[in-house]
């Protein structure tokens, strides 16, 4: 890329942001959906642009890529670093302050990509000289690395160089300050202690932790019964009523636990993977069933499965449902709106 390109497009990031909108939609080729946010001073370098819906970059942000895609509603925060050849971002998903993701944007192997609802959180740097990618819902905490290659002195000499893809599974839990050596796969469902050094790779379902980590228990997940579940869901919706402020009514009908907030209709609950249809009077409401989403769409119309955490599409969720369900992610909670990502097979 020349470097008239470059001084061009940095100052293009100086410009009010529906002048820099159509500055790369006519002039550049990008395509930039409705609802795009590009802050002041972010400078994007690119050969191939795509922003979904509702995504978002922040004030200070250097990209520089060959191929970028950023999902709906994902979100790179101020002063994030974007340097490789490929990236992309999910979903919802979130890149948070300080972060550095640089490797060299001239080679095709160089790539990031990250699953839905996945999260990078702060001063965290990542050297993708070789692949790295990210499953849905992989939680990175601050401070941590992650490096596609090893290597300072001379191979010719007889020291350690090495290079190799990082692979990181569904709903993995990577506490702050981990760093994490080429060549290592972790599985879906695993987590891992802080602090730890990963130079081997971790199965599926695993706790490990330690300096090198080691594998301390085979599966650290247990998943609860539909009632215990329940009452984790209702007890998460009172706090949402109470520190928002608002007026909640829960109450049994049939199969199904009805929550009313400030007298509008928010969920329905079902208490078992064999409910029938909700009450009429909830048809505006988030129905959350025990079963897959494909097979209770023809219970109601706004649908989040508790078995596979599909929902419906994300237009169809109201704004108050979204505050709750928002919410719920101090609990852990995740789920994917059937025009973002099907996560159904």
């Amino acid at each position: 890329m020349s470097k008239t390109r470059i001084l061009f497009l940095a100052g293009v990031s100086l410009l009010p942001a529906f002048v820099k909108r159509s500055i790369y939609r006519h002039v550049f080729g990008a395509k930039i959906a409705p609802g795009v946010r590009i802050g002041f001073g972010a400078i994007l370098i690119f050969n191939e642009l795509e922003l979904e819906r509702g995504s978002r970059i922040g004030a200070f942000s250097l990209i520089r890529v060959h191929r970028m895609h950023l999902g709906p509603r994902a979100s790179l925060a101020s002063f994030v670093v974007v340097e490789c050849h490929t990236a992309d971002f999910g979903s919802a998903t979130t890149v948070s302050p300080w972060v550095n993701i640089r490797a060299d944007h001239r080679d095709p192997r160089a790539t990031l990509r990250m699953g839905s609802e996945s999260w990078i959180l702060e001063t965290c740097y990542i050297n993708p000289a070789r692949p790295i990618t990210l499953g849905r819902n992989v939680g990175v905490g601050g401070g941590s690395y992650m490096f596609g290659h090893g290597l300072w002195l001379s191979k010719l000499e007889g020291y350690p160089v090495a290079f190799g893809p990082i692979t990181i599974g569904d709903d993995v839990w990577l506490p702050w300050g981990c760093f994490i050596l080429p060549g290592v796969e972790i599985g879906s469902g695993a987590v891992v202690g802080a602090r730890s050094l990963l130079n081997k790779s971790v199965p599926a379902g695993a706790l490990a932790a330690g300096l090198p980590a080691k594998i301390l228990k085979e599966q650290v997940a247990v998943r609860p019964d539909i009632p215990t579940r329940n009452a984790m869901l209702l007890e998460a919706t009172r706090e949402f009523a109470a520190f928002s402020g608002r007026r909640i009514d829960i109450s049994d009908s049939g199969n199904w636990t009805q929550v009313i907030v400030d007298g509008a209709p928010l969920m329905v609950l079902a208490h078992s993977t064999t409910s029938s249809a909700p009450p009429p009077a909830f048809s505006d409401a988030l129905c959350l069933v025990q079963t897959k989403y494909a097979d209770a769409t023809d219970l109601h119309s706004r649908v989040l499965s508790l078995e596979s955490y599909q929902a419906c599409a994300y237009e169809q969720i109201g704004p108050l449902q979204r505050q709750w369900l928002g919410h719920l992610r101090l609990i852990g909670f995740r789920y994917y709106p059937i025009d973002e990502v099907c996560v159904e097979s």
